[in-house]
């Protein structure tokens, strides 16, 4: 199996939006009402996702695929604070439920956080 982090780009909008529902609907079953979780739907999502990764370079978008699939995504932003200005906060986190529990989160996390290079910075979660 092959595992890639990487950039996200507006093609992969369709694929980042259906892993969010999927993740959603996994992670928050029985924790917020299932009429929300249910209603979700990647179709929505996707023109929302584009437009950011288009228009929001410093919002960071990434990915991590296997096998060429999007199995994961992140997003890491300037936090919002003013008590942490300069720091880079991870506003979202996700792995596809099939996919998770073998290490594809701490690969995405370890890309995620590896970007402070690119700009130093703390991050917050």
């Amino acid at each position: 199996m092959l595992l890639r982090c990487r950039s996200a780009v507006p093609a992969d909008a369709p694929a980042i939006a259906r892993l969010l529902v999927l993740a959603w609907q996994k992670t928050y079953r029985g924790i917020l009402a299932d009429a929300l979780l249910n209603g979700l739907r990647a179709e929505e999502l996707t023109g929302r996702i584009q437009h950011g990764i288009k228009t929001r370079p410093d919002f960071r978008n990434r990915v991590l695929e296997t096998d060429g699939a999007i199995a994961g995504g992140s997003v890491c932003c300037p936090c919002p604070d003013g008590d942490l200005a300069d720091a880079m906060e991870i506003q979202g986190f996700h792995i596809h439920p099939d996919d998770q529990r073998q290490g594809f989160g701490r690969a995405l996390m370890e890309y995620t956080t590896a970007l402070r290079s690119l700009a130093p910075a703390p991050i917050a979660l």
